[in-house]
């Protein structure tokens, strides 16, 4: 890595405000439980509340398989990153330190640039899908309309200050995570007690893969996107008090989070034939008006929407604080590392914002797929960072056994991250069979190669500034 330059480093608000408890207590910071509680609320989105009932209706009841083994990449990804940081300190947590590191600054620059790009995908896919949550209760109202509304108050938000917004994100957090429980706690006191009874899809095989193998290999894509908090997740580590401590952590959320989604999916579809579910509808607001709990499906709906759109202005903080990252590092224009006294950074919010409002122009055309689209287009370009992680982390645990350095080893080396790498690449290839993915396939790769084109269009300004001043 070029001397000088300083690893991309982004910080959600519940980092900032974890970071500020930290300073009023000299320093001391995260335990082992609250990086537990920071990851689980930072992955646990809007997107698996909604994104589901597609994925079940694509895939069916494979949708279970279809979460094991995206667990077993997610499980490997975390060990990756939880490993690196443990090892080697100075890179607050972010992965492009160790990308820039052992892959080289043209890998650093694109990953940087294309986390930006996911994370303006996933706050506009957050939108959309807080918008579809509104349209239960105001059908008449467009998309376009809700989504421009949401967006322009999370920037208003955001332009008054984050200082105290830690603490409603923590909140909103257990909220979040207390809706979930809440849930699959009820219908499985419906399951026991006999008042509900397992439907005769449960045991046809031809409903566990609905659309046949193309069905569960689109679906992919977007189960992954329900897991895109982990880069979030590994710079929050940066806090963390003992080091230590910090694959522990990722590997106790890892595990929390295959339970809450495993036991969601199989109440689920326990509970209801597949055809009752409703694309463009929570499958969870869907199973408790099946199940007529007198107001039940309006109070999580409302959970769904004030949490989402705590996550929404979340995902607009790190995104615009990443811009401001890539120009200090001289990789984006200096005018997006000005940030006011209010340590707000004005210019990249606007720009950040102006291209959500792009997503929101397609959501006027695209009215009933915008949500998969955006959905599925953040999802692949996470399989693109998540196997960069995965290849840094053997290239960063060949350069330890080449020094002598045993640090940082993990089980399963290095079988089961080639094998992680290879499911997220069957996942990738998987967006090819359905046209929706393809389109979103097309929009990632097109991120990544723009990422690069750039990359050495400013190289090449580099040298020439370089060349003239040794003239």
């Amino acid at each position: 890595m070029k001397e000088g330059k300083q690893p991309l480093s982004v910080q959600k608000p519940q980092v900032f405000h974890q970071k500020k408890i930290a300073e009023q207590k000299q320093k001391k910071g995260m335990s082992e439980g609250q990086l537990v509680f920071i990851g689980v609320a930072s992955i646990l989105g809007a997107g698996f509340f909604l994104t589901t009932a597609t994925t079940i209706r694509e895939t069916g009841i494979s949708i279970l398989l279809s979460y094991l083994v995206g667990v077993f990449a997610v499980w490997a990804i975390f060990d990756s990153l939880g490993a690196m940081i443990v090892t080697e300190s100075g890179s607050q947590g972010s992965f492009i330190y160790y990308v820039e590191k052992y892959l080289g600054t043209l890998f650093g620059f694109i990953g940087g640039w294309i986390y930006w790009a996911a994370g303006v995908l996933a706050m506009s896919s957050e939108i959309t899908g807080i918008s579809i949550f509104t349209q239960k209760w105001l059908p008449s109202v467009p998309i376009w309309m809700l989504s421009t509304i949401y967006t322009l108050l999370a920037l208003g938000i955001n332009l008054i200050g984050m200082n105290n917004y830690g603490r409603i994100e923590s909140f909103f957090a257990v909220v979040k995570t207390a809706a979930l429980v809440i849930f699959i706690g009820v219908v499985f006191y419906f399951i026991l007690g006999g008042r509900v009874a397992a439907h005769a899809h449960f045991t046809r095989t031809d409903q566990w893969f609905a659309h046949g193998l193309p069905g569960f290999l689109t679906s992919l894509s977007m189960m992954f996107f329900t897991f895109g908090g982990i880069v979030a997740t590994g710079m929050a580590s940066a806090e963390v008090e003992n080091p230590r401590v910090i694959p522990s952590a990722f590997r106790k959320i890892v595990l929390l989070l295959a339970v809450l989604y495993l036991l969601s999916l199989f109440a689920i579809l326990y509970a209801i034939p597949l055809t009752k579910i409703v694309e463009n509808q929570s499958p969870m607001i869907t199973i408790l008006t099946l199940l007529r709990i007198p107001f039940a499906d309006a109070v999580l709906n409302l959970i769904m929407i004030l949490a989402a759109f705590s996550t929404a202005i979340a995902a607009m903080f790190g995104v615009s604080h990443i811009l401001v990252s890539l120009s200090k590092r001289e990789e984006a224009p200096s005018l997006l590392a000005k940030i006011n006294k209010r340590g707000v950074p004005f210019p990249s919010l606007i720009v950040t914002t102006i291209f959500v409002f792009l997503f929101i122009v397609a959501s006027y055309f695209l009215p009933g797929s915008i949500y998969e689209i955006l959905t599925t287009s953040a999802g692949v370009v996470y399989l693109f960072l998540w196997g960069m992680i995965l290849y840094t982390y053997l290239r960063f645990r060949r350069f330890q056994q080449e020094s002598a350095n045993e640090q940082g080893k993990v089980w399963g080396i290095p079988w089961r991250f080639w094998l992680a790498i290879l499911i997220l690449t069957i996942a990738l290839v998987g967006s090819v069979f359905d046209y929706k993915h393809l389109m979103s396939m097309l929009i990632s790769v097109g991120f990544v190669l723009i990422a690069g084109f750039s990359y050495f269009i400013l190289i090449r300004r580099k040298g020439t500034r370089a060349a003239e001043k040794l003239r």
